[in-house]
């Protein structure tokens, strides 16, 4: 591999991670808008 390939293959997995936790952190911040709204989960529907 050179360097490029090598430095290119450590941006893909760095832009996998961030897409990880950006996920996570969606995932959370939907989770707490919900709690704080004392909104009832069986009355929530995925669009």
């Amino acid at each position: 591999m050179t360097t490029l390939e090598k430095q290119q293959e450590k941006l893909n997995q760095l832009a996998k991670k961030i897409k990880f936790e950006k996920e996570k952190i969606d995932k959370r911040f939907g989770h707490e808008i919900i709690k704080r709204l004392d909104l009832d989960y069986t009355r929530l529907t995925p669009k």
